[in-house]
């Protein structure tokens, strides 16, 4: 079985986590929790979009 690699999903995830580290190094720890559940919503907030979608088809 030849399978292509389309993406490389380690680079994705230390790119994120690198770029989350620049933006918070500076950061209180509780301005880097609001960081994290500021995401958090905005995540459920476009899953929840994207599940009534489906849901009213």
């Amino acid at each position: 079985m030849d399978t292509k690699k389309t993406f490389d999903a380690v680079k994705i995830v230390r790119r994120i986590r690198d770029t989350h580290y620049e933006q918070l190094k500076d950061r209180t720890v509780k301005e880097q929790l609001a960081f994290y559940q500021s995401k958090s919503h905005a995540l459920r907030n476009e899953l929840k979009k994207k599940l009534q979608h489906y849901e009213d088809e």
